[in-house]
């Protein structure tokens, strides 16, 4: 009892005094998370340490006098360090000027804590909201077409697909706020069915995060970043846009925010009319005939979104549930049938997605716990119609193979706990748990599932005095259709005053998808089969780069980068065209990719241009006798930014250029072959300006200035009894577009 009282009273003497300070730090328009927070006494010296919650919040203890003054040093990615003395008790609010030579490089994916870009230990790139909008760029695959080391495949009904650093969809993981994106038809998501409207920024990650996210994450991720941070009261944004070959854009959102806690909702319609080679440049449509130029090469396409979400902070949680909704109709019309042209086939897809789910986030002093919950649903049904082009009456066909529904869900949930701001390691380890079924009509037994079970962790071990970092990490699986082998991977980083170098060696597994082992899919465009003989891919990727990074007087900022790699595949799964012209999914044995990519940039305040060349080798078992080892293609891209009268107005120039390019097939002796795409250039360009104090932006140009539009496809078998020839549909021709942007928010 003696020594209990004796505890106390020392305890009562030593803390006699002590305060405990409150502090917030913001931006301009958000709140700060993971700020670090330096300080010490006038009367210690030692320097203590704390990080900003979610709230942008953090409390120090500290005994305030004459004698004993706190200093401060606040220290957050993107920003000037500030610093600053406490000589009072009360609460302090800081407000952190942006650093214009880093300004909007932080990113999330694959990162235990907000990093920035050039601190990452992955290669990143960043697009921004800005870029997006000087772009007038309405869905994903708009703004991805201008980027080194991605290519944009399109198709007329099952949308734009993406192949990276020579790979293809399959292994490119699509990610929206860290949701996997459902609904791959032909090994690709439908691109063009991911709005931008309500995207903050997007963040693609050059290499593997198997670890992080598994299979499909071996080429690469892309993560779709939405805006969170609002301020308080209403925040608003309206927008337009029409596009001279017939799209009517209408999209909207409003935020509402009180004491930290945000209610947003969004919607929108897109309308594309359909365009045809055929069809004279016009600015304004006008009435046609229903006759034969009622199929057209590129469909009519009618879309309806809509989002809710609700950001609640509790203390130091921060709880985010969402609803998302979309919908989607094309229309297929078919030529009218002979001999009078009065009756024709049309074809209608419908596609329907609803995703929910909710984000769960617990802050500590230097760590955290993060969990994402969700519940995905896809939805693809095709109708066929028997039309009278007289009185346009229309009638359900009656044969059964014209009809068709399709349905995919996905039962997902992540969780993680991470250290960070150690001083010398941090870690992360995670459990990650994804169901998927399909059912319908063309799924073989009309029902099937897979499921994936996996647990994940990694490392980052500073050493060097902080100039090196490594990070390695490994992922194990249970897969209930096929067996998972530990995927491991190491990543590594290197500062060296103004360079940085790069290396990772990273395995991967992908196991076949339902689509390719149970789905079949007939229409007058396309016959694809799955195949049940189907067997995992399994991959390595060795990866490194260098980049340097130089400021000048502090507002001009150059950037040079150069990245090689080699992806080497076994049992590679793609689509191969059969003699009869149907497609199936097959092995093609072992296939490697190797290439390098150079990139330079130039930024300041009224000017900035990015450049990139990259070239891609492709090898596998059937080019290397008779192509070659690697048969190559190269890729160039560049966009350009004139800002004038204070960054009010600016000019921008895109351009890419896709050279040619192999795919392959198969015939009827089941002989793998390959047809060479052509190459082809494509060029956009706009002007925008900001008016009404900058709330409204308006941005016109001309989109395919070079006027693409189709691409020659030869196929050649080597044993000579096989030749094709054809035509590509690529990019839809040349047009002008208008948008207007309106920002709105209560004072």
């Amino acid at each position: 009892m003696k020594s209990y009282l004796l505890f106390i009273s020392l305890l009562t003497i030593f803390t006699n005094g002590i305060t405990q300070v409150s502090i917030q730090v913001k931006s301009k328009n958000d709140l700060l998370p993971y700020v670090k927070i330096s300080y010490h006494s006038t009367l210690n010296s030692r320097v203590n340490f704390t990080l900003t919650d979610l709230n942008g919040e953090a409390k120090i203890n500290y005994k305030p006098n004459s004698k004993n003054q706190l200093f401060i040093q606040l220290n957050a990615l993107g920003y000037i360090t500030v610093y600053d003395t406490l000589i009072a008790t009360k609460n302090y609010t800081f407000q952190l000027t942006p650093d214009n030579k880093l300004l909007g490089e932080i990113c999330v994916t694959g990162e235990y804590m907000p990093t920035l870009a050039s601190q990452s230990v992955h290669k990143i790139t960043v697009i921004h909201k800005e870029d997006i909008l000087k772009s007038g760029a309405s869905t994903l695959n708009d703004i991805l077409t201008y980027q080194t080391n991605i290519r944009i495949e399109q198709d007329n009904i099952l949308g734009a697909g993406i192949s990276m650093g020579g790979m293809s969809g399959e292994n490119v993981k699509i990610l929206q706020d860290g949701v996997p994106v459902i609904g791959r038809l032909d090994g690709n998501v439908d691109l063009s069915q991911i709005n931008l409207e309500n995207v903050e920024k997007i963040e693609i990650v050059n290499g593997p995060l198997s670890v992080n996210y598994g299979t499909n994450a071996l080429a690469g991720t892309i993560n779709i970043i939405t805006k969170k941070n609002l301020k308080n009261g209403w925040n608003g944004n309206a927008m337009a846009y029409y596009e001279s070959t017939g799209n009517y854009n209408l999209t909207g959102n409003l935020a509402y925010t009180h004491k930290k806690q945000t209610l947003k909702i969004n919607g929108g319609r897109k309308y594309f009319d359909g365009w045809d080679p055929n069809e004279k440049f016009i600015t304004l449509p006008k009435e046609t005939l229903a006759d034969t130029n009622r199929d057209l090469q590129w469909n009519p396409k009618e879309q309806y979104f809509g989002e809710a979400q609700l950001i609640l902070n509790l203390k130091k949680w921060q709880v985010n549930p969402y609803f998302r909704y979309y919908q989607e109709k094309i229309t297929n019309r078919g030529y009218p049938s002979a001999p009078y042209l009065e009756t024709a086939f049309d074809d209608y897809y419908y596609t329907k997605r609803i995703d929910q789910g909710v984000n769960i986030s617990k802050s500590f002093k230097k760590s955290s716990i993060k969990g994402l919950f969700a519940y995905n649903y896809f939805n693809r049904a095709k109708n066929t119609y028997y039309k009278d082009l007289t009185d346009l009456s229309q009638i359900l066909s009656s044969d059964p193979s014209s009809q068709d529904t399709s349905i995919f869900d996905l039962v997902m949930s992540r969780v993680s706990y991470q250290t960070h701001g150690r001083k010398w390691f941090d870690f992360q380890i995670g459990t990650d748990i994804n169901v998927e079924s399909t059912r319908g009509e063309k799924i073989v037994d009309k029902h099937q599932s897979i499921g994936d079970y996996a647990i994940y962790g990694s490392a980052e071990i500073n050493a060097l005095k902080n100039k090196l970092t490594i990070k390695p990490g490994a992922r194990y699986a249970y897969n209930t259709v096929f067996k998972s082998p530990i995927t491991p991977s190491i990543n590594l980083k290197y500062n060296l005053k103004s360079l940085q170098f790069r290396a990772s060696i990273a395995s991967g597994f992908r196991a076949p998808t339902l689509k390719e082992l149970y789905y079949t899919f007939v229409d007058i465009n396309h016959n694809i089969f799955g195949n049940t003989d189907l067997v995992p891919e399994k991959s390595i990727n060795y990866n490194a780069s260098i980049n340097w990074l130089k400021s000048i007087n502090d507002k001009d900022l150059i950037k040079i980068g150069g990245q090689i790699f080699y992806n080497e595949f076994s049992n590679l799964i793609t689509l191969g065209l059969i003699d009869d012209g149907t497609y199936t999914y097959i092995n093609i044995g072992d296939y490697a990719t190797q290439g390098f990519n150079v990139d330079f940039s130039y930024r300041q305040s009224k000017f900035k241009v990015n450049t990139a060349f990259s070239y891609i080798g492709r090898h596998n078992t059937v080019n290397s006798e008779d192509l070659g080892d690697f048969i190559y293609s190269p890729e160039v891209s560049g966009n350009l930014t004139y800002n004038l009268f204070k960054n009010k107005y600016n000019i921008n120039l895109f351009y890419k250029y896709n050279g040619p390019i192999l795919s392959y097939g198969i015939d009827a002796e089941n002989t793998i072959y390959t047809n060479q795409n052509s190459g082809y250039s494509i060029m956009d360009a706009s002007v925008s300006g900001k008016f009404l104090q900058k709330n409204m932006r308006l941005t016109m140009g001309v989109k395919n200035i070079l006027n693409v539009q189709n691409i020659q496809a030869v196929g050649n078998n080597t044993g000579s009894t096989h030749a094709t020839s054809n035509n590509i549909a690529t990019a839809r021709g040349r047009s002008i577009f208008i948008s207007i942007n309106y920002n709105f928010k209560s004072k």
